[in-house]
């Protein structure tokens, strides 16, 4: 089964397609797209273990020659000297400037072959084969991309639309739990954003959506990134709008870096992040009283972490200082209202500290 979801944007408009068969399936229409010829893959050791071999064989039967890359799985490959050794193997093999660069993974290896594809050569078309859930309702979509550095999240990074992206909702049943449920926190997120269905789905399917079944998901993924594209579309280059999309991810990018890559995954961190955000929004009287435990037992009914205690001294301050969303002394925070409503706010970075720290005493 595959759903086609446009992202109308112009001359960079493209496809997302939700798909809940095997990755295979997804080579036609790579092909269909850039036709024969040599491409660069990128991928990371876990996905290679599991899917690497067969979609190589696919891409070459199709008429592909295909340049490999495999990174170590995790944050610490998003750096700019990862991406500096793709690109001069690019270079020493000389792609040219319509041969595609493919994301093979989840959403470190998107934004890694985003930013590589988007540099080469001032621009080469990036088709986005998102294998993890988080990737699929999330970072696949939208085009930005990004290389950490200074022990901040994506402080180097580009826009750069992708030329197609496909859900590959198939290879969710080689993803550990854990993975899956870091999507859901994404998924979530969606759900607080725009489309109560969301939430609800997650809820009454809490088992099939935890345990990866595609069929369960396929509506859910389909809605989330509906909200993201118009999000999206709305606001292509974050100027204002898009913005909402960093809902949780403000203290959740702090203390994901704060306590070093791989402690929390990128979801678990957002979770964290969106139960702070609402206390926040309720502290400030943006809320009902009772909102942020309502968000709370929802994550944790997806067995997400939702006490952010255990990170009060991990050293969030000076990270979210570096947030690429500071700018001097202010920071742009976005807080939970009700459900479909959120609110953007341009603070000065010591009050959202002081909130965050009067949030996280209780």
């Amino acid at each position: 089964m595959s759903v086609e979801i446009p992202v109308p944007l112009g001359e960079r408009s493209y496809s997302v397609f939700v798909d809940t068969g095997e990755l295979a399936a997804s080579v036609p229409g790579i092909v269909a797209l850039h036709g024969e010829g040599p491409v660069t893959c990128i991928t990371d050791e876990n996905v290679a273990a599991h899917h690497g071999a067969a979609f190589m064989n696919s891409l070459q039967t199709a008429g592909m020659d295909v340049q490999l890359h495999v990174v170590a799985p995790g944050e610490a490959s998003k750096t700019l000297a990862t991406a500096e050794g793709i690109l001069k193997e690019m270079i020493g093999a000389g792609m040219g400037r319509t041969r595609p660069v493919i994301a093979l993974g989840g959403g470190v290896v998107g934004d890694l072959a985003g930013f590589v594809g988007s540099v080469y050569r001032r621009g080469v078309p990036v088709v986005q084969v998102a294998t993890s859930l988080l990737a699929q309702v999330d970072s696949s979509v939208g085009g930005k991309t990004a290389v950490n550095m200074g022990g901040a999240k994506n402080q180097i990074g580009t826009f750069h639309q992708p030329s197609l992206v496909i859900a590959a909702l198939g290879a969710l049943k080689t993803l550990p739990e854990r993975e899956v449920r870091c999507g859901l926190a994404e998924l979530f997120k969606a759900g607080l954003l725009g489309d109560p269905a969301l939430l609800e789905g997650l809820e009454e399917r809490r088992d099939a959506v935890q345990a990866g079944d595609p069929e369960a998901l396929m509506d859910l993924v389909v809605g989330a990134i509906e909200v993201k594209r118009d999000v999206v579309v709305a606001d292509e280059r974050e100027s204002g709008l898009r913005a909402v999309l960093n809902l949780g991810h403000t203290f959740g990018h702090a203390i994901e870096a704060a306590t070093g890559y791989g402690t929390l995954t990128h979801g678990e961190a957002v979770a964290l992040g969106m139960v702070m955000a609402a206390r926040v929004s309720a502290i400030r009287g943006l809320c009902d009283p009772g909102f942020p435990d309502w968000i709370s037992g929802r994550l944790y009914n997806q067995g997400l972490p939702v006490d952010p205690a255990p990170y009060a001294n991990c050293g969030w301050e000076e990270t979210l200082r570096k947030d690429k969303k500071a700018a001097g002394e202010r920071i742009t925070m976005v807080f939970p209202v009700s459900v479909g409503e959120v609110t953007r706010d341009d603070v000065a970075l010591d009050q959202a500290i002081f909130w965050l720290q009067t949030a996280l005493s209780g």
